[in-house]
């Protein structure tokens, strides 16, 4: 297998969208490098290029633009263009297998879970349009109390407010960050903390 500038170019590629390299040489067959490309197909599986990956990363901000352009749109599309909400859930121990059951049993099989840290969990849930914040509110007690009783973990659940344009879902994340900030310090046996029940950004 010769070591050509355009299949240097192709390795070059692989090893930045990856982040798996491949040493090639003139003495390389092709069997090699296509064992190579089998081990990056197997490790995406379960790597950090994941879609769940995707919208963490659109939700923290840490998209370009035209990422968190085509990710707003998969949402809308995923949601049917309905409004949603965001959830940060701090858990008393790590995330397992049962919280996130037990969490897309109660908000629907629509609700997307993403596991931002060892105890911490994104939620984001659709709304219909009739529904407002006393719902928002409702479903965020309901959470913690059903991860308190079957789940047997303390929870605290912070939210913001339902959202109408997908786009609008980073800033509706820095709004519940702001609200966790000051809500554990207000008061930190709360289980459920409200950006707008608070009274800031108003």
């Amino acid at each position: 297998m010769a070591y050509t500038d355009e299949k240097a170019r192709l390795l070059a590629a692989i090893e930045k969208k990856y982040g798996i390299g491949i040493t090639v040489t003139d003495d390389t067959d092709e069997a090699a490098v296509l064992r190579a490309l089998c081990d990056i197909a197997g490790k995406r599986t379960e790597s950090t290029f994941s879609k769940e990956d995707d919208l963490l990363r659109f939700l923290c901000g840490r998209q370009n633009p035209e990422e968190a352009k085509r990710t707003a749109a998969s949402l809308e599309t995923a949601f049917a263009n309905a409004p949603a909400a965001l959830y940060l859930i701090c858990l008393g121990t790590p995330v397992n297998e049962d919280v996130r059951r037990i969490l897309t049993g109660l908000c629907g099989d629509e609700a997307m879970v993403v596991q931002r840290n060892q105890k911490e969990i994104l939620l984001l849930v659709p709304f219909t349009e009739e529904e407002a914040e006393g719902d928002l509110l409702s479903s965020a007690t309901a959470i913690a109390d059903t991860l308190a009783g079957d789940a047997m973990t303390m929870a605290i659940v912070i939210v913001d407010r339902i959202i109408n344009d997908m786009t609008d879902l980073p800033a509706s994340l820095e709004n519940i960050e702001k609200a966790r900030e000051i809500g554990s310090r207000l008061n930190p046996e709360e289980r459920v903390i409200s950006f707008h029940g608070l009274g800031i950004g108003k």
